[in-house]
C-alpha cells in the first residue's frame, strides 16, 4: 500500500504550496520544503531496500510512507505497537542518517504545532520558531537517551526539542551560567535507578557513556520539569540547580546565609524528595 499522496500532498496542500508554487512564499517555508524533500526521498528504491535491512517489525515495506505508519504517524490513538517501533527506529537515527531523516518526518506534526504556539510569542512568528525546532530536532534526535527513555518517545522528543530550541538559551542567559559539562553532576540521585513498580524508570543521571552537553542539558530539562508537574518545591529546586553551580559548599553556604552542614541537609533532604517524586530508589 502506497500512503505517499495522502501524507505528502495533504500537507502541501495545507501549506499553500501546489506545483509551481516558489516553497519560500507558502505559509512555513521549512515545512514546505521537509515535505518536498520528502516526495523525493520516501519512494526512491535505494532508500527502501536499504530500510527493509534494518529488520524493523513488520513485513517489508515499499515505501517509506509505510515506517510513518508503522511508528504512528497521524494516529489518533497511542498505540503501544507503534511506540515500540518509532523506539527501535530511534536507535537506528543515532548513526543512520536516513533514520534519522524519517524520524524528523514522523514528529514534523508536532514540531509544527509547537512551532505556531511559539511562534506567537517570539520574533519572527511561527516561521522563524519552526527553523529553531527543525535545527533542534536533528541534535535531539541523534542523542536521544533511548536506551533510558524507549517509552512514549514522539511526545519525549517535542518535549526536548522544544526545550533546546527555546528555553536553554534563555535560561543561560538569564542566570548567567551554563550547565556543566561534567555529566557525573548532572543530579545527585544515583548511579542506577529502577522504579518501584519494576519497570526501568527514566534517566536521571546522564549515562557516563553520554558527552554532549546538549543533549545532557535537554535531558535535566525535561527531568526538573516532571518534577516541577509532580510537586517539587522552589526552595528544593534551588537547592539542586545550586549543585550544578561551580561553588564549592562553604561559598554556597556563604552566599545563602546558613552554616555548611545546613547547607548539606538542605540538598540531601531535596534530593530524597526528588526520589520520591521520580519514583525511583538507588540500587545498591
Amino acid at each position: 500500500m502506497n500512503t505517499h499522496d495522502t501524507h505528502a500532498r495533504a500537507r502541501l496542500r495545507s501549506l499553500g504550496y501546489e506545483p509551481g508554487v516558489d516553497p519560500t512564499c507558502t505559509r512555513l517555508p521549512t515545512a514546505t520544503r521537509l515535505w518536498l524533500e520528502w516526495n523525493d526521498i520516501s519512494g526512491r528504491r535505494r532508500n527502501v531496500l536499504r530500510a527493509n535491512t534494518w529488520n524493523l517489525p513488520g513485513e517489508p515495506v515499499r515505501h517509506l510512507d509505510e515506517v510513518l505508519d508503522r511508528s504512528g504517524y497521524a494516529q489518533d490513538v497511542k498505540s503501544v505497537e507503534c511506540d515500540a517501533y518509532l523506539s527501535q527506529l530511534s536507535a537506528l537515527a543515532k548513526t543512520d542518517e536516513l533514520a534519522c531523516r524519517i524520524v524528523v518526518q514522523r514528529i514534523l506534526p508536532g514540531i509544527i504545532a509547537v512551532a505556531i504556539r511559539r511562534g506567537r510569542i517570539i520574533d519572527g512568528g511561527a516561521p522563524q520558531a519552526l527553523d529553531d525546532m527543525v535545527s533542534a530536532a536533528w541534535v535531539v534526535i541523534r542523542n536521544y537517551p533511548i536506551d533510558r527513555r524507549p517509552y512514549c518517545v514522539a511526545a519525549n522528543m517535542l518535549r526536548d526539542i522544544e526545550y533546546l530550541a527555546f528555553v536553554r538559551d534563555t535560561r543561560s542567559k538569564r542566570h548567567r551560567t551554563e550547565m556543566p559539562s561534567d555529566n557525573t553532576t548532572i543530579l545527585s540521585i544515583g548511579t542506577s535507578f529502577n522504579s518501584r513498580g519494576g519497570s526501568t524508570a527514566f534517566g536521571v543521571l546522564v549515562a557516563p557513556e553520554s558527552n554532549d552537553p546538549t543533549a545532557d542539558e535537554a535531558e535535566f530539562g525535561c527531568v526538573m520539569e516532571t518534577l516541577r508537574e509532580r510537586g517539587l518545591r522552589p526552595i528544593d529546586e534551588v537547592a539542586i540547580r545550586e549543585m550544578l553551580t561551580d561553588l564549592q559548599s562553604p561559598d554556597s553556604a556563604r552566599l545563602a546565609g546558613i552554616s555548611p552542614r545546613a547547607l548539606r541537609d538542605r540538598r540531601h533532604t531535596a534530593i530524597s524528595r526528588a526520589r520520591d517524586l521520580l519514583g525511583v530508589e538507588v540500587s545498591a
